[in-house]
C-alpha cells in the first residue's frame, strides 16, 4: 500500500461496503439489493457510518 502525498493510506472500497452485510446479520435481515454512494474516500482510522431503511 502506498499513502498518498498527506502520508494517508485509501482503504479499499469493498471493505466500505461490506458494513451493510454486518448490519443485516445483526438483524438476521437479507437485503434483496445494495445501493453505494461513495462520497470521498476512507483512509485508514476515519470513522465510517452505516445507516440503514
Amino acid at each position: 500500500m502506498v499513502p498518498d502525498a498527506k502520508g494517508r493510506i485509501m482503504v479499499q472500497g469493498l471493505l466500505t461496503a461490506t458494513l451493510p452485510t454486518k448490519l443485516g446479520g445483526d438483524l438476521n435481515y437479507i437485503a434483496r439489493s445494495m445501493t453505494f454512494e461513495f462520497l470521498r474516500p476512507v483512509f485508514v482510522g476515519d470513522t465510517v457510518t452505516c445507516r440503514g431503511r
